[in-house]
């Protein structure tokens, strides 16, 4: 049909240019105050091709509306995605935090046992160092190995000495004591004292090594409570 501005055409016509419904094209005819006749709005060609434009900037409107919802659901879509990301990554830090506190738990009570089983160690060994040098200062104070023999020696030479007329110094038994007591320790307690300063250097050691754990067992047991950082 061919469309002349000067016509006029019924609401029927008008729909074979534009795809509007009658409701849309009679509010159109009222709100531009077109003829009606017979109860019927004309719409001349000039209405229908203004008409027509309309139609043509709600349709482009209308495809970029869609146009717009398309990227806006795209967008949602990919971040769905990327939360969805995010949470599992989130749960996967969580789980591995929680794996490491485990481990950083069990590896600080494995110290702490370790220690605990040294220190019992060491206090041990300290008891028995303690028992040996009690034992060996006992034996210090003890007679002296050989004394039987040099006194029996002293007799002789007494002996002898008045066989031949000589004068002879009778010792009193302070004087003999302390005679036997220094030839008898020189070499004897010589010996034994070296090896009691051995000794006590040992339980040194070990009492050095006690107050050391019980440290290193008191910073960790601290630095759990959060007390290093005060």
């Amino acid at each position: 049909m061919e469309l002349k501005d000067s016509s006029f055409y019924p609401i029927k016509d008008v729909q074979k240019f534009v795809n509007w419904s009658s409701k849309k094209l009679q509010r159109y005819a009222k709100k531009n105050e077109l003829k009606k006749i017979d109860g019927r709005y004309l719409f001349t060609g000039i209405h229908i091709k203004d008409i027509i434009k309309i139609n043509d900037r709600q349709t482009a409107m209308s495809r970029q509306r869609t146009g717009s919802d398309d990227k806006i659901m795209i967008l949602e879509a990919s971040l769905k995605a990327m939360t969805l990301k995010y949470e599992d990554a989130k749960v996967t830090i969580v789980k591995k935090t929680q794996y490491l506190e485990n481990e950083i738990k069990i590896l600080k009570e494995n110290i702490v046992k370790q220690i605990d089983l040294q220190v019992q160690s060491l206090e041990v060994e300290n008891e028995k160092l303690k028992e040996d040098n009690r034992k060996l200062k006992f034996e210090l104070t003890n007679e002296i190995p050989h004394q039987d023999k040099l006194k029996k020696a002293i007799q002789l030479i007494t002996l002898e000495a008045m066989d031949q007329g000589m004068q002879h110094k009778v010792f009193s038994e302070e004087e003999y004591q302390d005679l036997i007591g220094t030839i008898t320790e020189v070499d004897f307690q010589k010996e034994q004292v070296n090896y009691l300063r051995s000794r006590v250097e040992k339980q040194d050691e070990i009492l050095t090594k006690l107050v050391n754990q019980a440290s290193e067992r008191n910073f960790i047991e601290a630095k759990d409570k959060g007390f290093d950082k005060k």
